[in-house]
């Protein structure tokens, strides 16, 4: 996958653009699996996990679309994308431990665009 820079980006850091490789890394490292395996087809539970939270924060942290979202995430449908953002919403507002899954990715996405943006 190469690096591009996503256009209409809600956070940028000295007007370094947030790179999709960012947020799918932060959350590969996270879930201990490669980019390549949240982008691939399996559909083990950890690795769907870690899928859906990438949709949600490629969706949340940018201004792209869903169709977009999903030609990034292996050329999924855009309606996939909406189930796992809506999947990861609704385990937000039951579960705890998921909102900390979350807040702990983003701090790591904010790290890693900040170490970038710094060099």
């Amino acid at each position: 996958m190469s690096a591009y820079a996503i256009p209409g980006l809600k956070y940028q850091i000295n007007n370094n653009p947030l790179e999709v490789e960012t947020i799918l890394e932060a959350v590969a490292k996270y879930y201990k699996v490669t980019t390549d395996q949240i982008l691939g087809k399996s559909r083990r539970q950890e690795l769907v996990r870690a899928r859906f939270m990438a949709s949600y924060f490629l969706r949340e942290l940018t201004t792209l679309s869903l169709k977009s979202v999903g030609a990034i995430m292996g050329g999924r449908d855009h309606t996939t994308i909406l189930h796992a953002i809506e999947q990861i919403s609704s385990l937000m507002d039951v579960y705890p431990e998921v909102v900390q899954e979350s807040e702990q990715i983003r701090e790591a996405i904010s790290t890693a665009h900040y170490l970038r943006a710094i060099n």
